[in-house]
């Protein structure tokens, strides 16, 4: 089974645009391995954000490694 959680920092101050950006969800599913601890490895090289100092746009590349409990 599919699980979809919101996932949300918009505020009352959100400029227009930038809702559509600030608003997501996170897709999780079953552990089908529960019991047994295994790496999963994600990189996002093209992360785009906006300097909260500048306002100009940043870009990074994301490294993620997580041991999944219950969830995937």
């Amino acid at each position: 089974m599919t699980d979809s959680v919101a996932v949300s920092a918009v505020t009352d101050t959100t400029k227009y645009g930038e809702r559509a950006i600030e608003e997501g969800r996170l897709i999780t599913f079953a552990n089908p391995r529960l019991g047994r601890d295994y790496d999963i490895h994600i990189t996002l090289p093209e992360f785009t954000c906006k300097c909260p100092f500048s306002g100009y746009p940043d870009f990074a590349t994301i490294y993620l490694s997580y041991v999944p409990n219950q969830k995937v």
